[in-house]
Order: C-alpha cells, then sequence, then structure tokens
C-alpha cells in the first residue's frame, strides 16, 4: 500500500509542477507610479483563468490595478483575464508607500480551482522632491507672480502714455494760436505796407497838383 501512494506521487509530481508562469515587471519604481506586470501561463490546460495580483507593503494592500477600465484594489480578481497559455499585460498603480515590496499572483480556473505564486518582490523608491509639488511648484508660482508683475507694469505704461495722449490736442491748440498770432501779424505788416503805399500815391497826387500850379502860373504871366 505505501509502494502504491509513493507510486502514485511520484507520477504526479510531474503534472503538479508542470503548471508555471513568467513575469515581467520591474523590479525598482518609484512611489505612486503606474507599470505594467506581463504575465504568461506555462502548460495550463486551456481554460479562461481569473488572476489576483497582489502587492504588499508591510502586509498591507499598496497598489491598484486597472479592472476592466476601472481602478480596483487588488483585493479583487481581474476576471477572464487570461485565455489557455496566453501572454496578458496588466496595469498597476503604486500608493505612497516606500520600501520593500512582496508579490503574490494567484490564478483561478473556471472551475474554482487556485493556484498560487509568491516569494516575488519590488523595491519601491520614494518619489522625488520635483514631482511632489514642492519647490517646483513654488518657482512656477513665484514666476507668474514675476509676469502678472511685468504684465501690470507694461498696462501701467501703456495707460500712462493713453493719458498723455490725452494732452495732445492741447499742444495742437497751442499751435493753432502760434499760427493765428502769426496771420495777426502777416495782417499788421501788410496793414503798414498799404498804408505806406497809400500815403506815398497821395503825395505823388500832391506833387503833381503843386507841379501843375505852377505851370498854369508861368503861363499867365
Amino acid at each position: 500500500m505505501k509502494r502504491l501512494v509513493i507510486i502514485l506521487f511520484i507520477l504526479f509530481i510531474p503534472i503538479i509542477s508542470a503548471q508555471s508562469i513568467s513575469v515581467s515587471y520591474p523590479e525598482s519604481i518609484e512611489s505612486g507610479r503606474q507599470f505594467n506586470l506581463n504575465l504568461k501561463l506555462i502548460d495550463f490546460k486551456n481554460d479562461t483563468y481569473d488572476v489576483k495580483i497582489e502587492i504588499l507593503g508591510r502586509g498591507e494592500r499598496i497598489a491598484r490595478v486597472l479592472n476592466y477600465g476601472e481602478w480596483k484594489s487588488t483585493y479583487y480578481y481581474v476576471n477572464n483575464a487570461v485565455k489557455n497559455n496566453e501572454e496578458t499585460i496588466f496595469q498597476l498603480e503604486l500608493n505612497n508607500y516606500t520600501g520593500d515590496a512582496e508579490i503574490e499572483i494567484k490564478i483561478k480556473d473556471s472551475k474554482g480551482n487556485l493556484n498560487v505564486f509568491a516569494n516575488y518582490t519590488m523595491n519601491i523608491l520614494e518619489k522625488p522632491e520635483e514631482d511632489e509639488g514642492g519647490d517646483t511648484y513654488q518657482d512656477e508660482y513665484e514666476n507668474q507672480e514675476d509676469d502678472t508683475y511685468i504684465y501690470s507694469t507694461i498696462n501701467n505704461t501703456m495707460n500712462n502714455i493713453n493719458r498723455n495722449a490725452q494732452f495732445e490736442p492741447l499742444k495742437l491748440d497751442s499751435k493753432s494760436i502760434k499760427i493765428t498770432n502769426s496771420n495777426q501779424e502777416l495782417e499788421k505788416t501788410k496793414y503798414a505796407t498799404y498804408s505806406l503805399i497809400g500815403f506815398c500815391i497821395f503825395l505823388f497826387f500832391l506833387f503833381s497838383l503843386n507841379f501843375l500850379r505852377k505851370k498854369y502860373e508861368r503861363r499867365e504871366n
């Protein structure tokens, strides 16, 4: 009887050990990042399998999985995720956790039979400061303030220019006044010239009368 059990155990070992998986994922990744995990079933029967990918940090779940277009906790299976021995890509997103993490993958067939593959690890790094929106955000905010100050300064300058431009008509009026004064001086000059010409004509007329008078007197004598 013992020999029969040993023989059956030896016969079933190849069948049990034949089922395995091939997994590909980044060994180190920054906290809060998304990443892909490639999973391929090896020597599984032709079936449709549900897959659960647990990522644990200090005993707690620290990731979500894209489950038919919706981000869900890795507590849930991705149903009908793998058919036969096809390779499938799963998209995961880490929480804000840093340190070593363990990955455990569970494969469940259509009859509810479960295979568990564990002892996978990854190192989750601290997120860089610039990604956390610290100094970088502050610098951007200060740059926006600088841009706003420059913009305000330009507006103030343009407003001052516009205010100064309102005085241009006054300058034109002053020029008009100067032109008017020049016209008045020109009129005065013309009047003096005409007066001088009239006076000369008057003198010529008197001279002519005096000449004619003297000529008439000579004839009389």
